[in-house]
This record gives C-alpha cells, sequence and structure tokens, in this order.
C-alpha cells in the first residue's frame, strides 16, 4: 500500500484523541542537551542555519527540520561528532514531508498512540489515540489549533512552531548516550536495506533499536523500537516508531476549517485578559518565577477574595523550556497562600479554596479569606503570606546550586483592599465563571468543601454552579464558627 493510502485509510479509521501528557520534557531534555554540546561543536553550525533558511515559514516549519536532528537523532546517536550524526542531519535536511507513527505496547496487544505528518510548507498535523475521542492539532505556522470533532468550539493559540510537535518523530524520555553499530540487526523496512544502531541506559532498564536507511551520503531513520523491564525484571515490549519521508501528503489535512458552526476559542485572549501581567495588581520575581496577584475583592464582613497565579520567567523559559502540550501536569514552581507556619498564626484570616488550573507552565488559583478574631475590622489593608515552591528542572537546579527549594514570605506584599463591596455569592460565581472560561482550553479545578471542611478536588465538568456556590457558602460558614 502507497503512503499516501495508508494515511487516508489511517485518518478515516480514527477514534482517537490526544493524550494528557505530551513528551514535551523529553524534548526540553534534548535541547539542554543540544545547547551544551553546541558550545564546543562549531563545525555544523552552518549545516543547521542553512536548514533554518531553507525553511518557508518563518520560525515555525524550519525549526521542525531542526529539531528532528536535535531531538530524535541527538539523544540517539551521541553528540554529533560522528559521521552518522551528520548523515542523519544531511537526511533530515532534505525532507520535504514525513509522516510518523508511533504505537504502545498494552494489554498484549499493539496500539496506535500517535501520528504526525509533517510538510514544510503547511506546518504539521498531530492525531493521538490514547482513549475514545478524535482529537487533532493543526499548527499552521501561525495559529495552533486543538480540535475535538463533534464539538462545538476550536481552541485557538498562537503558534508554538514546529519544535514540540515533531518531538513526536521519537518517543519516551531516553537517557543520553551513544548507540552502537549491530550489523546482525540489519534488516529491511518498508522495501529498503537498513542498518541497526542498539542502546541500553545505564541502568539496563530500558533498550532501544534502530533502523537506518542509508542513501549516499544522507541517512534517515527509518524505523525504531523500544523494550523496558517489568516489575519482575523480564523485557517487555514498549513503543515502537516508523517514520517515511517525502511522500505525497493532502494539503487538505493542515487546514484549519472546522465548519461553519464551530466557534473559535482564543486561548491567549483569555489568559491575557484573566491572567495578564500588564493588568496585574502586583507582581514579583522570585526564584526564576512571577507571582501575580489578578484580583481582590472584600465583602461587607471583610471576607476576601483573591486570584492569583505563578509562571516562569522568560529567562527560565530560555534556559529550560518552554512547558507547552500537555494539560498542567508540568510547572516550574507552584504556590500556595497560608496564615499558619510552623503551627504558629501568622496572619489574621483563614483560607477557603475555591479554584485551580495549569496551562503551559501557569498555575492559577483563587481563594475566599476570612478573617479571624484579630482581624482589625474594615481593615484597608491585606498581609498577604505566601509560600513557593520550585519544581521540575528549577528544583533541580536549586538543589544542585545549594539554594532553597521553596521560600515562605510573611507576607509578601501588603495589598489595599477596595473601597468597594462585593457580595460573597457573586466572588463565589465569578470563581465558577472564570472556571468556565478556562475549561475550554485546559483542565481547570474546583475545590468541593462538606461541613467538616473535607475538599474535593472535582474537574469542573463534575461540579454544577449550585453545588459549587452552596459548598463554599456552607465551608465559609463552618471556617468562621473555627477557633484555630
Amino acid at each position: 500500500m502507497r503512503p499516501t493510502e495508508k494515511i487516508k485509510r489511517l485518518f478515516v479509521k480514527s477514534n482517537v484523541t490526544v493524550s494528557s501528557e505530551v513528551d514535551d520534557e523529553m524534548i526540553r531534555d534534548a535541547f539542554l542537551a543540544f545547547k551544551k554540546y553546541k558550545k564546543n561543536s562549531a563545525a555544523i553550525q552552518p549545516n543547521i542555519w542553512r536548514i533554518i533558511m531553507k525553511s518557508r515559514i518563518t520560525k515555525v516549519s524550519g525549526v521542525a527540520v531542526i529539531t528532528i536532528g536535535i531531538i530524535g537523532l541527538f539523544v540517539f546517536f551521541g553528540n554529533g561528532q560522528s559521521t552518522l550524526y551528520s548523515q542523519v542531519m544531511r537526511g533530515l535536511e532534505s525532507a520535504r514531508t514525513i509522516y510518523n507513527v508511533v504505537k504502545i505496547y498494552q494489554d498484549g496487544k499493539w496500539e496506535t498512540y500517535y501520528e504526525v505528518l509533517y510538510d514544510r510548507e503547511k506546518g504539521v498535523r498531530e492525531v493521538g489515540y490514547p482513549s475514545n475521542r478524535y482529537h487533532i492539532r493543526i499548527d499552521d505556522g501561525v495559529f495552533l489549533w486543538h480540535y475535538t470533532p463533534g464539538d462545538d468550539f476550536v481552541v485557538r493559540s498562537k503558534s508554538i512552531g514546529s519544535t514540540f510537535h515533531i518531538g513526536h518523530l521519537v518517543s519516551g524520555k531516553w537517557p543520553q548516550g551513544k548507540s552502537v553499530r549491530n550489523p546482525d540487526g540489519d534488516k529491511v523496512v518498508d522495501g529498503v536495506q537498513c542498518q541497526m544502531y542498539y542502546y541500553t541506559n545505564p541502568e539496563n532498564t530500558e533498550d532501544l533499536r534502530l533502523w537506518v536507511e542509508k542513501v549516499e551520503e544522507k541517512k534517515f531513520l527509518r524505523s525504531w523500537e523500544s523494550n523496558c523491564r517489568d516489575d519482575n525484571g523480564r523485557w517487555k515490549p514498549s513503543k515502537k516508531g516508523s517514520i517515511e519521508y517525502n511522500m505525497s501528503i493532502d494539503q487538505s489535512v493542515f487546514s484549519a476549517d472546522f465548519g461553519p458552526n464551530v466557534k473559535i476559542v482564543d486561548a491567549d485572549q483569555i489568559l491575557s485578559e484573566r491572567l495578564g501581567l500588564d493588568n496585574a495588581i502586583f507582581t514579583r520575581k522570585i526564584m526564576g518565577l512571577v507571582f501575580a496577584v489578578h484580583r481582590l475583592e472584600r465583602s461587607k464582613d471583610d471576607l476576601i477574595y483573591v486570584s492569583c497565579s505563578l509562571r516562569p520567567l522568560e529567562e527560565s523559559i530560555q534556559q529550560f523550556g518552554a512547558i507547552q502540550l500537555n494539560h498542567g501536569e508540568k510547572v516550574y514552581g507552584n504556590m500556595e497562600l497560608f496564615s499558619i507556619s510552623d503551627g504558629k498564626i501568622c496572619f489574621p484570616y483563614k483560607k477557603c479554596r475555591l479554584l485551580q488550573m495549569r496551562y503551559n507552565g501557569i498555575e492559577a488559583k483563587s481563594w475566599i479569606l476570612v478573617p479571624r478574631e484579630t482581624w482589625s475590622r474594615g481593615s484597608s489593608e491585606l498581609d498577604l503570606g505566601v509560600v513557593v515552591f520550585s519544581r521540575d528542572k528549577l528544583k533541580k537546579q536549586r538543589i544542585e546550586q545549594g539554594k532553597p527549594e521553596n521560600r515562605e514570605f510573611k507576607p509578601m506584599v501588603t495589598l489595599s483592599l477596595p473601597d468597594k463591596l462585593t457580595q460573597v455569592n457573586t466572588m463565589i460565581s465569578y470563581a465558577y465563571s472564570e472556571a468556565e472560561m478556562f475549561n475550554p482550553i485546559t483542565k481547570v479545578y474546583l475545590c468541593v468543601a462538606d461541613t467538616e471542611l473535607h475538599y474535593q478536588i472535582k474537574p469542573f465538568n463534575d461540579v454544577s454552579e449550585t453545588e459549587f456556590m452552596q459548598s463554599i457558602n456552607i465551608a465559609l460558614e463552618q471556617l468562621k464558627k473555627d477557633q484555630y
């Protein structure tokens, strides 16, 4: 069957969705390694920049081809100083289109995990298969589109380039190291003779086999298989992938036409309006992160609504890589308000959590603060206690540098409370409406409490506004009575 026929057949038969976690950490690891390597290997720089200049989708598809080389091959073929690396780079440089399929071994059988279609002129289309609903990502060089057929909306954000998409040419997070040539494993892949290379991680818990086609002075990664050890130490299949190059691709698959009745949800606009730093009440840079207060209200009985966010500084993103294409599982830091530290009351309020969400490395939370007896009635200021936690690569760096992983601020800032009074139910309704606005673009969780202040973190779709309103009001009444 010709590649174009296989592509068409797969899309027609698709009943899929994108997974909740994309292997972006693997991508960032590879980039960090490449940046270190780049300082000592100027020899291949002209070749890399030639790849950029050959691409016509500025800052998007040009980066894609580079990313294939850096991510898909640097991890597998070593530090780039070998002949194999330069040959593979030349092969990637010549690729006009790419079709990649990755499968995962589950319940004793292989299942399609995701597919990537790449066209140097058009962009990238991804399709994932981990659950039952069909989900598509398209990056056309201007916008990134997320769409689930059957929904009445499509989420649009600015293009992130093909960097993160083309990372799907390989799958999983593999330790860096040099693979070994194994002629005994050579085989024919899609009608062409391929050379085998083999890699095992230092712990001998994961291995990787790659088959590379040689065409004159170029080489193309055509197929790979990975294995891992089970709980009993036995090897078992994990994932495998196949890559085809320079086939014809129906250009319509890169079209962002989702039908006349599908509304566009502008993720960037929502973030700018609700969590933008330019219109924040307060911002502070700390530990490679930015803490911000976005909304502050108070009621007639001195209950205070506060909405905050935490995100990495641009320097941190440049150093560690952006966190993209995931549903909030990863951040470089998270935060919490507090009023008690080391068993001692620091601030005259208690807190009732409302919502939390993460999107592209940004964490957002909101609370209603309940005054203690020591609170000065009608006070015009709020001392906000905040603890900031470093996470992921930022945390690792701080540990290596001997710096504290977390920092507690007593207070972070003293805020002037607004003169205008807001009803408590209006505060709660606003929190719910904010969750409703964020829900199409990321996973949003609401904090639902019972009379004993046992909080349940529930997805937004599982909580009605009535339930949320009743739950928070009950929690607030209980907090007012509690003496701690």
